[in-house]
């Protein structure tokens, strides 16, 4: 089944989403873009649906890629003021744009300007436009989408595992990695964190394994295999019961992996 075939169906599954996806798709403007979704609650709405169904107060929800914090406004209240969220923004433009918005204001909110990788260290990253507008650590995944790259910025890389035990995080029910074709390296940055028995859900920004051999040289099998070894499978965010290939063609965008359990 195609990707706007599962959309279409579960738009009309869920029905309470009906309403915002018609919205979404028929009175977006055409210089709409991600800005514009946030701002209107419509961004990424099949995540945030999930999301709302599996965090719960007292949980700890991580972001790698946080961007101006649009996560963190929707899951806050869901995780109360038990719970906690990291948000890790690495650019400094979007990072001080976050601490504006008076959501972040909360305490159950840590924002972290720093990026998560695979090594501790220091990495060029590149900014293709304004807000929202798409960074990377990788160029040649910028290059791979023709994005016009504006700048380049030197930023702090820690692995997140590392982060977790320096500063006691506890509790972490799910993580949401959206970091423009570095995701495995986020990923393996939490070895340490899955070597100690931990198996939070992971929401996370795939692309299709034509961009994995062309833009970074691997074979998505490698990512597959890593998530395998500690029991994860990929999973469709649209249908979270239903496993999804990740070396068919057209999957691309977020998927689930978690564990047959969770």
């Amino acid at each position: 089944m195609s990707n706007t075939l599962i959309k279409l169906y579960y738009c009309l599954r869920n029905h309470r989403l009906f309403l915002p996806y018609l919205k979404k798709f028929l009175f977006k403007p055409k210089n709409g873009g991600y800005l514009w979704e946030v701002k209107h609650k419509l961004y990424e709405i099949e995540v945030v649906d999930y999301l709302k169904k599996v965090l719960k107060e007292g949980d700890t929800f991580i972001d790698v890629g946080a961007n101006v914090g649009y996560y963190e406004n929707i899951c806050s209240p869901l995780v109360g003021s038990t719970g906690e969220i990291y948000a890790f923004e690495p650019i400094s433009v979007i990072f001080r744009a976050s601490h504006k918005n008076s959501y972040n204001k909360i305490s159950n909110v840590r924002l972290v300007a720093l990026a998560c990788g695979s090594r501790n260290g220091r990495a060029k990253l590149n900014i293709a436009g304004d807000l929202g507008d798409g960074s990377s650590l990788v160029k040649e995944f910028l290059d791979y989408n023709k994005a016009e790259i504006k700048k380049e910025v030197e930023v702090e890389v820690i692995r997140l595992d590392k982060y977790i035990k320096d500063h006691r995080v506890e509790n972490i029910k799910a993580i949401k990695i959206d970091t423009e074709m570095y995701d495995f390296e986020v990923l393996k940055g939490l070895s340490g964190y899955f070597d100690t028995g931990a198996r939070p859900i992971v929401v996370c920004e795939v692309q299709d394994k034509k961009a994995y051999k062309e833009v970074l040289g691997q074979d998505i099998r490698e990512l597959i295999d890593y998530m395998r070894f500690y029991g994860y499978e990929a999973y469709n965010i649209y249908l979270p019961n239903k496993k999804v290939n990740l070396l068919n063609p057209i999957t691309i965008g977020n998927v689930i992996f978690k564990i047959n359990d969770k």
